[in-house]
């Protein structure tokens, strides 16, 4: 269930990016997969913020790598982020040139110096438990110097596109001709000799060399592991469970490196993270990151995108270059001398004159015989018009939708409305959709205005918070990290308080007569009774509405277990008593109330 499986990839807007996130991170049943991918997400950083914006196929392309490899090898999932283009664009290697002194270019640090700070050993030097090396004067030892960064950076030389600059899928290669010739130390005094002709064989060989050296280096396990706790189980991972979790890292009991299933079954059953105990200990667990919280509601009340549920099932023809709203003779040439881009007219259903190119197909819709409207191919100048393949049958018409564009202008959406028997006789008629009414919509929800938090868009390589954050006050004078406490602030609590408030209140998703309006829910507004797209589906709690304490212990095993105490519940129901439950309507707000004043708690905002 990687991200591009539900990709469509004739766009390229980063919504398209956060649809597919949203979609699979609630529905898919491969979730320690997806868990793992994120948490990776956060450590191999790469943005949709900067170079990347508008690249969704680039950016879901790399998350995929973290999907697909990250319960693999971690050698393996080194090398596809390093020579993945997106990456590539992110952290300035793509294009990276050999140094050229008679203009007074050295190549770009910016990949080398992250691979090492970020992606694997970090600036100073670990024992296996997490605890730092100190020197013979008692101070940290750190891993590297600028000296091996510049080896790094030069060893990173001579990568660049396969193909095409478009090609922002496929792993980059070598172009000999820029890579350095130059020996180049890389850690712990390793040094890689000076080669006079490189060939795309010395270069991978090169590339090979470094990144088995990162690999092997005995901080990449403690490095990694501690992070990948913090993200799944606790801020404050005892140096016990970092030398267990390491353990794992460096051999899964077969003799292999690396293996990050192993890591992954070894942070989840370890002692620390199963036992009741250590619950008990100041510091342990973490405080919920927004989007975590915001997953678990969502697919412990089986959320679903109204617009999926509604016209999922319709067929997504993709996008015609050009729309046209006049009559037109199909059986005859199209005359492209006679048009010309009038932005004047209504944009896109007038369009005379736009240059089309061969296999560009036309939303013709406006015939004077409708059984003549559809989505035809421009295959030449000269030729008479075609029925589209991908439009030329019933079963691929009724309620199709497709994306129309041209020019510089916003894309419109259009809806084929008919019941289409036979293609050629019957009716077609094609109406101008909002987006409300289209797939382009389900699952939208960029949420970096209310969460402070958005997948795929840390503001920084760095991610939204830092491992090492220390929050003032009460957790920084125990001497704890609380990394989640970055993007906490007195704003960021009420923001994410109100996206919750939205969610939970008023959801009906249920809802059974008009009288009771699809007045809550997240993500894009389709206005009128359908409101928000992103829905709850409450029927079992629908049915214990009647009982509040029933009611809470419900929700509460579903998304809190053995998190609420009796002073909490007590709270709860005697709230939710004051509040009618005759009608069914009635029955929705007592859900929904629970729902939103148990998301604000602590018990359940905070892992333990």
């Amino acid at each position: 269930y990687p991200l591009t499986s539900v990709k469509d990839d004739t766009t390229q807007e980063a919504d398209e990016i956060w649809r597919a996130w949203w979609a699979l991170s609630v529905q898919s049943p491969d979730q320690l997969r997806h868990r793992m991918a994120f948490a990776l997400s956060q450590i191999l950083v790469l943005s949709e913020e900067g170079e990347l914006e508008d690249n969704a196929r680039a950016v879901t392309h790399y998350y995929d790598l973290l999907y697909h490899h990250g319960l693999g090898n971690f050698r393996t999932l080194l090398e596809r982020v390093t020579l993945n283009p997106a990456m590539g664009i992110y952290l300035d290697m793509l294009g990276n040139k050999k140094p050229n002194p008679a203009i007074g270019y050295i190549p770009n640090e910016n990949f080398a110096r992250e691979i090492l700070q970020l992606f694997s050993i970090g600036l100073l030097r670990l024992h296996p438990d997490g605890s730092a090396v100190l020197s013979a004067g008692g101070l940290p030892v750190t891993t590297y110097e600028q000296d091996n960064v510049v080896g790094f950076a030069h060893t990173f030389t001579g990568w660049n596109y396969p193909g095409t600059s478009g090609d922002k899928i496929t792993a980059m290669i070598p172009r000999p001709g820029d890579h350095d010739t130059g020996a180049k130390l890389l850690l712990d005094e390793a040094v890689l000799p000076a080669n006079a002709s490189p060939t795309v064989g010395t270069c991978n060989a090169e590339l090979t060399a470094a990144l088995d050296i990162i690999f092997h280096h005995p901080n990449t396990g403690p490095f990694i592991c501690r992070q990948l706790i913090q993200r799944m189980v606790t801020a404050n991972p005892s140096p016990g469970y970092i030398h267990r979790v390491t353990s794992a890292f460096e051999n899964d009991g077969t003799g292999v490196r690396g293996n990050l299933a192993a890591v992954a079954q070894a942070i989840l059953l370890d002692p620390e993270a199963r036992n009741a105990a250590p619950r008990a200990q100041t510091g342990f667990g973490h405080l919920k990151e927004p989007v975590i919280r915001a997953t678990q509601l969502l697919r412990a009340f089986h959320a679903f995108s109204h617009a999926e549920r509604n016209f999922g099932s319709a067929v997504d023809l993709g996008v015609a270059i050009v729309g046209t709203q006049a009559n037109l003779d199909l059986i005859q040439p199209l005359p492209l001398t006679n048009f010309t881009i009038n932005s004047v007219l209504t944009p896109y259903t007038v369009v005379d004159g736009y240059v089309l190119a061969p296999g560009n197909n036309i939303l013709v819709r406006s015939q004077t015989s409708g059984a003549e409207n559809g989505l035809y191919t421009f295959t030449g100048n000269g030729n008479p018009l075609t029925r589209a393949p991908i439009a030329d049958s019933a079963a691929e018409l009724n309620q199709a939708w497709i994306k129309v564009v041209a020019g510089t202008h916003e894309e419109k959406y259009f809806r084929q409305t008919l019941t289409v028997t036979t293609v050629g006789t019957d009716l077609q008629k094609w109406d101008e959709q909002t987006t409300s009414n289209t797939r382009r919509r389900l699952w939208g929800m960029d949420t970096t205005p209310n969460l402070t938090q958005t997948p795929l868009k840390a503001p920084t390589v760095f991610n939204f918070y830092e491992p090492n954050y220390v929050y003032l006050g009460h957790t920084g004078q125990n001497g704890l990290y609380a990394p989640e406490f970055q993007i906490t602030t007195e704003t960021t609590v009420v923001n994410t308080g109100n996206w919750f408030y939205d969610l939970a209140r008023y959801n009906n998703a249920n809802a059974t007569t008009s009288a009771e309006p699809f007045t809550g829910g997240q993500g894009y507004d389709h206005g009128g009774a359908i409101k928000r797209d992103i829905k709850l589906d409450l029927t079992p709690e629908r049915a214990l509405a009647a009982d509040s304490a029933v009611l809470v212990d419900r929700i509460a095993a579903l998304i809190m277990p053995g998190m609420m105490d009796a002073r909490l519940k007590t709270l709860l129901v005697n709230y939710l008593e004051t509040l009618p439950e005759a009608s069914n309507a009635d029955k929705m707000k007592r859900i929904g109330e629970a729902l939103y004043l148990i998301s604000l708690t602590p018990e359940f905002t905070w892992q333990k």
